[in-house]
């Protein structure tokens, strides 16, 4: 998928005379917990069309051609395993469909929801004031604490932290933005900018990049709870200065 998307943004830069990136994201594939993550994600995004006004209804959806809805319910074609979804539902097609019909009608007064969006696709967690350790969380997964921890064990973790950024590097490119000395942000402090950019480092690893909150707490000399306040905290900045996340994307410098 990436040399296909890099290919066709290519050729279409150089028809239009255009430079920069042509997609917002990368495609993104993950490993899902099948309850109650699977069927959930499934109605999300198929229900995106009518969220977006792309079409009006449920019954439009049927018959619109850029979604797997339409798949499922037997009306285009397309090489996909409607069989992982409809078997959830009954035994024969007429009655599976139904009820996967069902359930998707059901979705559309849910609205957005946050847990299913955005580049992590993030776990529900215990709140700040609980005082909880962040579940065990990977980006690449769509679970629970104990379905994550499950996964990851059987991937070696050279495998796993190939493809993770290291916590030094978002915290040198994180210091070379706001131009804050990186040994600084390696260490507590109650001055508010070096406090939030503890916590943008907390959020990007632990909700982002998939990191345990142990690994982040001993890397920026923090407890269980300091790592969960840290990440409320950088997620509140994060969303209040977007500017952040462009920074983090820039090559580091060697």
């Amino acid at each position: 998928m990436r040399r296909l998307l890099t290919g066709y943004a290519v050729v279409y830069n150089r028809k239009y005379t255009r430079s920069g990136h042509l997609f917002q994201n990368r495609y993104k594939s993950i490993i899902c917990e099948q309850e109650p993550y699977f069927l959930e994600l499934v109605r999300y995004i198929h229900l995106n069309p009518v969220r977006a006004g792309a079409v009006s209804t449920v019954d439009d959806l049927a018959n619109y051609p850029w979604s797997g809805h339409a798949v499922i319910m037997g009306n285009q074609k397309f090489h996909q395993d409607t069989a992982a979804v409809l078997d959830l539902f009954g035994k024969s097609a007429v009655v599976a469909r139904a009820a996967y019909l069902q359930f998707v009608s059901d979705g559309v007064c849910l609205g957005q929801q946050e847990n299913l969006t955005g580049g992590g696709l993030r776990r529900s967690q215990p709140d700040a004031e609980t005082g909880c350790e962040i579940e065990p969380f990977d980006a690449r997964i769509l679970g629970g604490g104990g379905f994550v921890e499950h996964i990851q064990e059987q991937v070696s973790d050279n495998a796993l932290r190939s493809l993770k950024v290291p916590l030094s590097e978002v915290a040198l490119k994180l210091a070379t933005c706001l131009q804050i000395d990186q040994k600084i942000l390696l260490r507590p402090s109650k001055v508010r900018n070096i406090a939030e950019a503890r916590g943008v480092i907390c959020y990007l690893a632990v909700r982002e990049l998939g990191y345990k909150g142990t690994e982040v707490g001993r890397y920026l000399n923090l407890g269980p709870t300091g790592v969960t306040l840290a990440v409320r905290r950088g997620e509140q900045v994060v969303q209040n200065k977007p500017e952040l996340i462009q920074c983090l994307n820039r090559p580091v410098k060697k």
